[in-house]
């Protein structure tokens, strides 16, 4: 009895987590982007850094 409640929560769960992401996808719009490059030596390293600010806004599932 044990094994068949496992088997059938098995089957069953995947059909709960993924519904909801494919029947309401998400669509983006950006109204703004902006990106750019820095970097800084310390001794011999040499560090890079990208800086990226984003705007917009979204329709369907949260976006995060």
């Amino acid at each position: 009895m044990k094994k068949i409640l496992v088997l059938i929560l098995i089957m069953v769960l995947p059909v709960f987590l993924l519904s909801g992401c494919l029947n309401n996808q998400p669509i983006l719009s950006l109204s703004f982007v902006e990106w750019y490059t820095t970097t800084e030596e310390i001794g011999e390293l040499t560090f890079g850094y990208v800086y990226l600010n984003l705007s917009g806004s979204t329709t369907g599932d949260k976006v995060t």
